[in-house]
């Protein structure tokens, strides 16, 4: 299973290689039968008639342009089908492989892939809330799991095969998604800006977005349970608001698979060896001490505060520690907001954020996570640069 891969903060999406063009679609494979036969295996796997096949756009390959930071996307057209026959768990492990190696010795592993190009976002609502989905049982993918708003851009959407066509309909499925999941008004949310994007443990490349809305969480729900307000909100077992401040009681996690983070610290004591150095290793230790009650007095302060405001304190912790509770892609998106709040040129809200540690841990520990070694430096400077000590 191949790790996932994120990219920070790209503010813009530039598709330099112009109209959409066959060259990028997916190569076939002597072995596509097996395509029909998985499409026709999840078919009647789930049998609700909410499962059909059409036409998505294939990401054939992205770039980030080092001075301009635009991304260029080099797009092509898939399907659904091929999506469900050469990613999912549909098609046998043998013959997903088999394209892998047979793309790879061809140039690329992706050469017999279906590529298809997804979406989620993360909504933010005007009384400082992220909307989040628990998918249902009826959804083909990580059932269960809880993630945002998310979905593909459909190039049937499109009103012509050009880039900027193209560009309009990837921003526009950010709301469109976001608005036939929730019911939340395409008229109440903001620009979506893509904050990042991943390639999760099944090769399927997804782009992460942010976007605001101007209703309270109160109303988001309120909107969410009122009939036939979200066209696919069968998608969903239940709509939930986490509160958008990172939580104080999450210092970071502690490792990653390739679905993902599988592990929580959560209010854990930091480990000092208290009388190996003496007088040094006691000051160290009490130093820990005080740290680890002001952390408890602030998670219990925070618990409180979120509890007032209608957030669950618990989900909140769980989200900001990106527990498996979540989908691998809403944890990513969550790599990314960290990034962001601590990349942030807003010096009132970048002062907020990261005055405290665990926002700049939380962050470096992403960017770390995912290779981004100039998003790293930019993190570990601007922490320096806080602290006072810019010229070290």
């Amino acid at each position: 299973m191949s790790k996932k891969r994120t990219r920070a903060n790209p503010d813009e999406v530039s598709m330099l290689e112009g109209p959409l063009d066959y060259r990028y679609d997916r190569v076939p494979h002597a072995s596509d039968a097996g395509i029909e036969l998985a499409w026709e295996s999840k078919l009647e796997k789930h049998a609700t008639g909410r499962l059909w096949d059409a036409s998505k756009y294939r990401l054939h390959s992205a770039g980030v342009d080092a001075k301009t930071k635009r991304v260029t996307l080099k797009l092509g057209t898939t399907s659904y089908k091929e999506y469900v026959g050469t990613h999912t768990s549909s098609r046998p492990a043998g013959e997903r492989e088999t394209l892998l190696r047979d793309g790879d010795a061809a140039g690329s592993k992706n050469t017999h892939l279906s590529c298809s190009l997804g979406i989620e976002s993360v909504l933010r609502t005007a009384d400082g809330g992220i909307v989040l989905l628990r998918r249902s049982d009826q959804v083909a993918v990580q059932p269960g799991k809880f993630n945002g708003p998310a979905g593909h851009p459909e190039p049937s959407d499109a009103s012509g095969t050009d880039a900027a066509a193209a560009k309009a309909v990837i921003f526009h499925s950010a709301l469109k998604e976001t608005h036939e999941e929730t019911g939340v008004p395409l008229g109440s949310m903001s620009p979506p800006r893509l904050i990042g994007g991943m390639i999760d443990a099944e090769g399927k490349p997804i782009l992460l977005f942010l976007t605001e809305t101007s209703l309270t969480a109160a109303e988001v729900a309120s909107t969410y349970a009122s009939a036939g307000a979200a066209s696919d909100a069968w998608e969903s077992s239940g709509l939930h608001v986490v509160s958008a401040t990172p939580s104080v009681a999450v210092e970071c996690r502690e490792s990653d698979t390739a679905g993902g983070t599988d592990g929580l610290r959560v209010g854990e004591p930091s480990v000092v060896d208290a009388g190996v150095r003496g007088d040094v290793g006691g000051e160290k230790a009490a130093t820990a001490k005080t740290r680890d009650e002001n952390r408890r007095v602030a998670s219990n302060a925070e618990s409180e505060a979120t509890l007032t405001s209608g957030f669950n304190p618990s989900l909140t912790r769980q989200y900001w520690a990106r527990s498996e509770t979540f989908s691998s892609v809403t944890r990513a998106a969550v790599d990314c907001v960290y990034m962001l709040e601590a990349t942030s040129g807003d010096v009132e809200d970048a002062t907020r954020l990261t005055s405290r540690a665990h926002v700049w841990e939380n962050a470096l520990d992403a960017a770390m996570d995912h290779d981004l070694d100039a998003v790293a430096g930019v993190i570990e400077r601007l922490n320096l640069s806080h602290l006072g000590m810019g010229g070290f």
